[in-house]
């Protein structure tokens, strides 16, 4: 795991709420600096996430995946 990566299993909401959810990190996995896992992530074996990296809550990456530099994931079916 890089430098300054964040892997958060609880996160507080500007409306007062807060959520929580399991960060799954599988076998052989790396992660590269400055990257952002929030709740409810789930990372498959063999994976390698380069710098810059934001995986947000509910995303799920199989096994043997390569995500280059700066890359956001979203659930977001609209995005704008």
């Amino acid at each position: 795991i890089g430098g300054y990566t964040t892997i958060i299993t609880h996160e507080f909401l500007n409306d007062g709420r807060w959520r929580k959810g399991r960060v799954k990190i599988g076998k052989n996995v790396m992660i590269g600096a400055l990257t952002l896992i929030l709740p409810g992530v789930e990372i498959g074996d063999n994976v390698k996430i380069q710098n810059f990296v934001s995986v947000y809550m509910g995303v799920k990456l199989g096994d043997d995946v390569f995500v280059g530099p700066s890359v956001v994931f979203t659930k977001d079916l609209y995005p704008h």
